[in-house]
């Protein structure tokens, strides 16, 4: 509908191929598991075989040639509560929980980015990539006393304290 009322076009300045938007909405339901789902998003651009469908809160690029979403981004507090609709977010909390070993640890997310496979998910001086096909944590950065906090009841967060305390001379 906004391709009609707007007029959207895609970089070239060409109008936007609303068969090709179609196409992008519907690969962004199937990403979310959702075929009612309706993205919040207002722009819709074409460069490089990628479709991407944009807006204050949310993006999707959708790969041309397998009609499938290459990147969703997730920002502020109303992204985040978009994404915690789809199956996504929920499998990075269940990894993040496991890697910390805290069932019950809830991340106050600022941002949620799907890519290459990988999710990521930020907050609260926290950062956790997670493999989307594994759930592994591949990567983990936590500054400051609220992370550091949120470590406390990790075993392997215990392990490294006490590493580290070894190394220190007093």
């Amino acid at each position: 509908m906004c391709l009609l009322c707007c007029g959207c076009a895609d970089q070239g300045g060409e109008e936007a191929d609303l068969t090709l938007y179609d196409q992008s909405v519907q690969a962004v339901r199937e990403f979310v598991e959702d075929q009612s789902y309706q993205p919040g998003t207002s722009a819709f651009s074409v460069e490089s075989g990628v479709a991407t469908l944009s807006g204050k809160y949310e993006t999707y690029s959708m790969d041309i040639d397998t009609r499938e979403i290459v990147f969703a981004s997730y920002q502020g507090e109303e992204g985040i509560e978009r994404a915690r609709e789809g199956p996504h977010y929920q499998k990075t909390v269940i990894a993040v929980r496991q890697f910390l070993q805290n069932p019950d640890f809830e991340i106050h997310a600022t941002s949620f980015t799907y890519e290459d496979d990988r999710y990521e998910v930020s907050g609260n001086n926290m950062s956790f990539r997670v493999n989307a096909t594994t759930g592994d944590i591949t990567r983990a950065l936590l500054t400051g006393p609220e992370a550091v906090g949120a470590m406390g009841n990790s075993s392997q967060y215990q392990m490294a304290s006490a590493a580290s305390g070894m190394n220190q001379s007093g």
